[in-house]
């Protein structure tokens, strides 16, 4: 890693004292989302518990580390994993379909809760009739 870049880093990182960068990895995982792309690091956020993608694209206008985080890392090591969720989650290589998946899952999520609220509707109605039906014959 750049000293340039490594000086960038813990300038960002000196505002948040759980973040610890993550420059040696058994698998080279750091030096390889490096190679993908120079701007992105790999920190491991004490608070969490998780590894981070970060990245210091628009570092001239860095004010905290919330301003370079990308992603959460879901796994526990860092490894081939992790370099597949940094590709699949990078808005630079897959902006539209990203936006399109959650589009969709937005859509999928509002047809279910209408669905839900319909059952709920029924559910209220049946019992209620069944009462009215009780109270209609005494």
């Amino acid at each position: 890693m750049k000293e340039t870049k490594r000086n960038q880093i813990q300038a960002v990182l000196f505002k948040d004292h759980d973040l610890i960068l993550v420059e040696n990895d058994v698998f080279n995982i750091s030096g390889r989302i490096e190679e993908y792309d120079k701007d992105m690091f790999i920190v491991f956020n004490k608070r969490k518990k998780a590894f981070e993608i970060h990245s210091l694209e628009y570092a001239p206008m860095i004010a905290s580390p919330k301003d370079t985080f990308q992603t959460t890392i879901p796994y526990k090591e860092l490894d081939i994993r992790t370099l597949h969720h940094v590709y699949d989650n990078d808005i630079k290589v897959h902006g539209r379909k990203i936006f399109e998946r959650i589009e969709r899952q937005e859509e999928l999520n509002e047809k279910q809760k209408q669905r839900d609220y319909k059952n709920w509707l029924r559910a209220v109605a049946s019992e209620t009739k069944s009462m009215f039906a009780k109270d209609a014959w005494l």
